[in-house]
């Protein structure tokens, strides 16, 4: 029950924001759970596969993340270090950026969590007006604390 009126305080704050309608709030309510389920967690340290899609671009990505921050990147499909800058992202850096995008009212925002984590395991951003960069997606998958 407190969750449930802590998530309608939530989402009144957000309306009051400036979101873009129920479906607007009712996902920044959903991102702000999830994202509070991730932080609960007891380990900084992880490994998962990211496939991002950017620019007409597709990464496939093994991420090593240790103390929060990126250790190293292997591109899934060749085993080496990504030739070009692919700007991999942690978990907490797809948060903010979701956060951010979520409250653009020229951006649709589509989101899916893993329940264990709260993690997104997909994040897309579409414009809602004529994006000459394109959709941008991120998958993640397999997530693998490391102790």
């Amino acid at each position: 029950m407190r969750a449930f009126v802590v998530s309608l305080v939530i989402a009144g704050a957000l309306a009051a924001c400036g979101g873009d309608g129920p479906l607007s709030v009712a996902a920044q309510v959903e991102l702000t759970q999830h994202e509070a389920l991730w932080h609960q967690r007891e380990f900084h340290s992880y490994d998962f596969d990211l496939v991002k899609q950017q620019f007409g671009q597709t990464n496939n990505l093994h991420v090593s993340v240790r103390a929060d921050s990126v250790d190293h990147i292997v591109d899934n499909d060749t085993g080496l270090p990504p030739v070009f800058p692919v700007g991999a992202l942690t978990v907490d850096d797809v948060f903010a950026d979701a956060n951010g995008a979520i409250t653009h009212k020229n951006l649709h925002v589509s989101l899916e969590f893993d329940e264990q984590y709260g993690y997104p395991t997909l994040y897309t951003v579409s414009s809602i007006q004529n994006n000459p960069g394109g959709p941008f997606s991120a998958a993640l998958s397999n997530l693998v604390p490391v102790q």
